[in-house]
C-alpha cells in the first residue's frame, strides 16, 4: 500500500509507539528501557497520543518543543532526549511506509533545544547555600512526619556532589556516618563507583535523618511518600524548584542577591566541587570525589573558585564544618 494512503497515515501515534516499544524493549538494558518508558509515558504520549502519524508534522514537533520549554520541567538535554526518541519512532514509521517522511530530520538542528553551556551555574556564596537548605527545611515542616528528607536531599547534592541518579539509588548500607564515608556503588561511567569522605555538615544532616527512621538495612535513604523511589522529575518539581523559590523570597526580603539562574541538580554538583576547592582540595582529589573522567569540567570550576575573596572562603569552610 502506498505511503501516502490515508488508512496508514491515520494509524495513531499511541498505537504505533506502543508497538514499537514492545518490539525494542527486550533488546535494551533495563536502565535504557526505563528511560524510554519515561520519555514515552510522561512526555511524548501525553502530547502526541491523539495524533495520527500523518499529523505529526514539523509544526507539531516545534509546538511540542515550545510547550516543554514553557513548562520548565525538563532541562534542554532531557527535552532533546525525548525528541531523539520521537525521531527513532518516526524513522520506524517511515521504514514501514506508514508516513512519507520523518519531521524530526527536516532541518534537525532547529528541532533541538540548545543545551546550556557545561560551564553553568553554581552557588558560590555561603549565604546562598544556607538559604537553599533552610528553604528545604521549611518544605520538610509541611511534609508528613515520616517523609521530612528534603533538606537532607539537597544537602547531599551540595555536600557530596552526587549525580541525581546516584542520590535516588542511595541506601543506608552505603552510608557510614561513624566512619564519615559514603559509597557510590555504580554509575554512568567507570569512574562513578567511588567512596566519598563526608563533610561534617553532611554527616550531621544524614545522622539526624537516620535517627528519624525506624528501619534501615537495605532501605533507600530518600524514600518517596509511599515508600517507593523518588524520580528525578519529582525531585526537581517537588523539592528543588520550590526550595529555590522560597530561598529567593528569603534572600529578597533580606535585601540580598537572589540565587543564580537556573539552579539545577547539576548546579549543586558544581557547587560541591567549588566547596571542595574552598577547603583546600586539589583538582585530582575533586575529580575522584565527583567520579569525573574528564578534567576539563573540574578545572573550569577550579579557575572560578580560585578567584574568591578570602572572607567568603572562610564562610564556606564554616558552612561545611571544616576548619583549616
Amino acid at each position: 500500500m502506498a505511503a501516502s494512503s490515508p488508512v496508514w497515515s491515520q494509524v495513531s501515534f499511541h498505537v504505533f509507539a506502543s508497538r514499537w516499544y514492545a518490539e525494542v524493549e527486550p533488546g535494551v538494558r533495563p536502565k535504557s528501557a526505563e528511560s524510554l518508558r519515561w520519555a514515552l509515558s510522561h512526555h511524548l504520549l501525553p502530547f502526541f497520543a491523539g495524533h495520527h502519524l500523518g499529523e505529526i508534522t514539523v509544526a507539531e514537533v516545534d509546538r511540542y518543543r515550545t510547550d516543554k520549554l514553557i513548562e520548565e520541567r525538563l532541562s534542554a538535554s532531557s527535552i532533546n532526549k525525548t525528541l531523539r526518541l520521537l525521531g527513532q519512532i518516526m524513522d520506524a514509521a517511515v521504514e514501514r511506509e506508514l508516513v512519507d517522511r520523518n519531521p524530526m530530520w527536516i532541518n534537525r538542528r532547529r528541532r533541538y533545544v540548545r543545551a546550556a553551556s557545561p560551564n553553568g551555574t553554581h552557588l558560590s556564596r555561603a549565604v546562598h547555600i544556607q538559604a537553599l537548605l533552610d528553604a528545604a527545611g521549611e518544605l520538610d515542616q509541611d511534609a508528613p512526619h515520616g517523609h521530612r528528607s528534603r533538606r537532607a536531599m539537597l544537602a547531599t547534592l551540595v555536600f557530596a556532589g552526587l549525580r541525581i541518579s546516584e542520590l535516588l539509588e542511595l541506601r543506608w548500607t552505603d552510608v557510614d556516618t561513624n566512619a564519615g564515608r559514603l559509597t557510590v556503588r555504580r554509575g554512568k561511567t567507570p569512574a562513578a563507583a567511588r567512596e566519598i569522605v563526608l563533610l561534617a555538615a553532611l554527616t550531621e544532616e544524614l545522622g539526624m535523618l537516620r535517627a528519624r527512621r525506624t528501619r534501615l538495612a537495605e532501605q533507600l535513604v530518600f524514600e518517596g511518600t509511599r515508600g517507593g523511589r523518588w524520580t528525578a522529575e519529582n525531585l526537581r518539581r517537588r523539592v528543588l524548584r520550590p526550595a529555590v523559590e522560597r530561598a529567593n523570597e528569603r534572600l529578597g526580603a533580606a535585601g540580598s542577591a537572589t540565587l543564580p539562574e537556573p539552579v539545577t541538580h547539576h548546579s549543586l554538583r558544581r557547587t560541591y566541587a567549588s566547596l571542595m576547592f574552598a577547603i583546600g582540595c586539589t583538582p585530582p582529589e575533586v575529580m575522584d570525589a565527583l567520579g569525573h573522567v574528564d578534567a576539563r569540567t573540574t578545572l573550569q570550576i577550579y579557575a572560578r573558585a580560585m578567584r574568591r575573596e578570602e572572607d567568603e572562603v572562610e564562610l564556606l569552610r564554616c558552612l561545611t564544618g571544616v576548619n583549616e
